[in-house]
């Protein structure tokens, strides 16, 4: 049973009783009640539909171990995703699949778009426009892909429908396309396609050419 009840809303830190200063950013909030039933039963079919990299999904395992003590929402959800969710090749992931540093456009509650990068785990200022992987919003998108929907259980116990409208920007795709334009013939000739020689044509002799002697 998870046994610390006061959660950091910025950075996910968790204690067991309320501090003046959080260690990461000196601010943290109480949660009183924290629905883990509802959590248990819903975050591995929530997994199951979602898409990690090979690559993410073994940087995620790792945090995991390295940040054991972590907001209890972040670390089932997480968990969850490492256990359920579809493993693919980083070269193979759908284009449309939210994957780490992806540029993401969201909405939450039916609201006016969003956009934000989907940032590192241990980021110790998240600037606007980035959510950190640790937050409760960052850990939901990893792995959800345009279209997808679901509910996140925000710090006031309340929940909030979180929908992936598109993914603006995604590593992966980005490297593909890079090597594609590489391996092309322009690219490899600077730009310029290389036609075959132009075969010359013999041409016969006009009025001011000299036959030579006329056979006797």
């Amino acid at each position: 049973m998870y046994n610390r009840n006061f959660i950091c809303s910025r950075c996910g830190s968790a204690s067991a009783a309320p501090v003046e200063d959080c260690p990461a950013c000196g601010q943290i909030t109480p949660i009183s009640h924290f629905d883990e039933e509802w959590l248990r039963k819903w975050a591995p079919d929530f997994a199951a539909a979602c898409t990690l990299t090979a690559k993410d999904h073994s940087l995620l395992s790792g945090l995991i171990e390295r940040y054991p003590d972590q907001d209890p929402f972040v670390r089932t959800v997480a968990r969850a995703k490492l256990l359920h969710a579809r493993v693919v090749l980083t070269e193979d992931v759908e284009p449309d699949v939210v994957t780490l540093h992806a540029r993401v456009a969201y909405r939450l509650d039916g609201r006016v778009t969003e956009t934000a990068v989907l940032g590192a785990w241990d980021e110790p200022a998240v600037p606007a426009g980035r959510l950190a992987l640790r937050t409760r919003r960052g850990i939901t998108l990893l792995g959800m892909k345009a279209g997808d929907r679901a509910e996140v259980l925000r710090l006031d116990r309340r929940y909030e429908r979180l929908e992936v409208e598109e993914v603006l920007y995604q590593n992966e795709r980005a490297h593909r396309v890079r090597s594609r334009l590489a391996a092309s013939p322009s690219s490899a000739s600077g730009g310029v396609i290389a036609f075959p020689a132009r075969r010359s044509i013999p041409t016969h002799g006009g009025p001011d050419d000299d036959p030579g002697p006329s056979a006797a």
